[in-house]
């Protein structure tokens, strides 16, 4: 048995600047919530699933998706970003 530390980065521009503020924004809008890990059975992705399974016990709605399922969503997030980026006008700082 041994420990490796784990640690959870959010954007931020996330109002949560702790772990029990990131899981009562997850419990308010769960809608929100969009998670990676390193791969299939690394530490990462065990403490995930763990932190996953607390996160439902909370009432977080988790979805799964299929590659392909995935894809249509990252394409999607990217045309709608583009699409707020140019209405506001946002430029990125060098």
């Amino acid at each position: 048995m041994i420990r490796t530390p784990d640690i959870l980065f959010v954007t931020l521009s996330l109002p949560a600047k702790t772990v029990r503020e990131f899981v009562a924004l997850v419990r308010a809008r769960p809608d929100v919530l969009v998670f990676a890990s390193s791969g299939a059975g690394s530490n990462t992705h065990l403490g995930i699933e763990l932190f996953r399974d607390r996160l439902i016990e909370l009432g977080a709605e988790i979805f799964t998706l299929s590659p392909q399922e995935f894809g249509a969503f990252l394409r999607a997030e990217i045309q709608r970003w583009r699409g707020i980026v140019t209405k506001y006008k946002i430029a990125l700082e060098p």
